[in-house]
């Protein structure tokens, strides 16, 4: 997937790093990443999961997917780029999607709002508090551009989100804690409508 992407790269994984960069050869930058570093996962500590498959939605599962407003935040330390595209290692598991529909997406992506940040969404904007017992697919959560200067901002406001579901005493998807942040400042956010498939990067952003 990283040779589709004619764009520099940030990559964080907690396998070989050397691997990585052997098999491309545009500009990339593999960074380290472990549980224990998920800010999430530190802070959830003794919270109630929510529904959900039991086999796939464990506390290192949501810890995973709310650092990634934290990686994005991160990659903009490590690129002079005006818009950070974020993209699921696994969005090639998504039916319909390929190599030639990500090297698109991330060539739109360059004329994305610089003001707003561009969501995938599968229900539209949240038009209330979304909770966290059961998953809300307001933002898709696959992939999602943040222009460089939001991206901190972004980053705070999911993290002050989640602590507040935290200190009730409970755990949730990193997309409900978005729909939130989304529900806030409906301003500083625009979707494009989507599904569990193509439409994740064909309509967007």
């Amino acid at each position: 997937m990283l040779s589709a992407v004619d764009a520099p790269v940030v990559m964080f994984t907690n396998c070989d790093r050397v691997r990585y960069r052997r098999h491309v050869s545009l500009p990339t930058v593999v960074l380290n990443a472990s549980l224990d570093s998920c800010w999430y996962w530190q802070a959830s500590d003794g919270t109630v999961l929510p529904g959900g498959n039991p086999n796939k939605d464990t506390r290192s599962f949501l810890s995973v997917q709310h650092q990634k407003s934290a990686w994005v935040a991160d990659a903009a330390r490590w690129t002079d780029a005006e818009m950070l595209v974020w993209i699921d290692f696994g969005v090639l598991h998504v039916p319909g999607i390929t190599e030639d529909a990500i090297r698109q997406f991330v060539a739109r992506s360059a004329n994305a709002p610089r003001d707003r940040i561009s969501m995938a969404s599968i229900w539209g904007p949240p038009g209330h508090r979304v909770a966290p017992f059961k998953v809300a697919w307001h933002c898709a959560g696959g992939v999602v551009a943040v222009p460089r200067r939001m991206a901190e901002w972004f980053h705070e406001a999911v993290k002050a989100e989640a602590a507040s579901v935290i200190a009730s005493g409970f755990s949730t998807w990193e997309v409900n804690t978005w729909a939130n942040v989304w529900q806030k400042n409906p301003d500083r956010f625009r979707h494009w409508q989507c599904d569990h498939n193509a439409t994740l990067l064909g309509a967007g952003p």
